[in-house]
């Protein structure tokens, strides 16, 4: 079955990629299971259509919206912040503004928009980043290859408030959500 799905599929069909993120290699997951045990927190099965970051994001933070509409907003979080420069403070050279940091199989800002405003489309860089700016929380993605977390915070005026949220992630393949573990009472 599988390879009939890869044989008839195109580059970057979404139905392959998600049929090969169906199983987690299992050292991947016990990877990302001990790392995350590290921090006291455990995986949270989460969707695995494309939305997973969102619905980990909905899951964890117990948000009252879908993923449609969490999608839509940091879309418009990002045309919010489009101007912005995402080089480091102090950088040389020429500034390069969120619009102009060009993303791959997208020719414009608006192709890249309309790409991830795509229901099952993988949530990237730029939508974790719209994300930490909505939420106003730092977003701490823990994954299944390495021992370092990346800690993405709210840039450009954006104060932090509340909790950062850690979210784990099958490199490549899948975002799940994390909670603390908590003793049955």
């Amino acid at each position: 079955l599988y390879q009939d799905l890869l044989n008839s599929a195109t580059p970057g069909d979404l139905r392959v990629a998600l049929k090969a993120s169906e199983v987690d290699d299992a050292d991947d997951h016990i990877a990302l299971q001990s790392r995350l045990q590290q921090w006291g927190l455990h995986i949270v099965p989460t969707n695995r259509d494309g939305d997973c970051f969102l619905h980990a994001l909905i899951k964890m933070l117990a948000l009252n919206t879908t993923t449609h509409q969490l999608r839509a907003i940091l879309i418009q979080t990002l045309r919010k912040y489009q101007d912005e420069h995402v080089d480091a403070p102090g950088a040389h050279g020429t500034r390069t503004r969120l619009r102009e940091h060009r993303s791959p199989g997208c020719a414009t800002w608006e192709d890249y928009l309309e790409k991830m405003s795509k229901p099952g489309e993988w949530c990237d860089e730029k939508m974790i980043l719209a994300a930490c700016l909505y939420l106003k929380r730092q977003i701490v993605i823990v994954s299944s290859t390495t021992n370092v977390p990346v800690v993405w915070e709210p840039r450009w005026g954006v104060q932090t408030e509340g909790n950062p949220v850690v979210v784990g992630h099958y490199h490549e393949r899948h975002y799940v959500g994390c909670l603390l573990y908590t003793s049955p009472s």
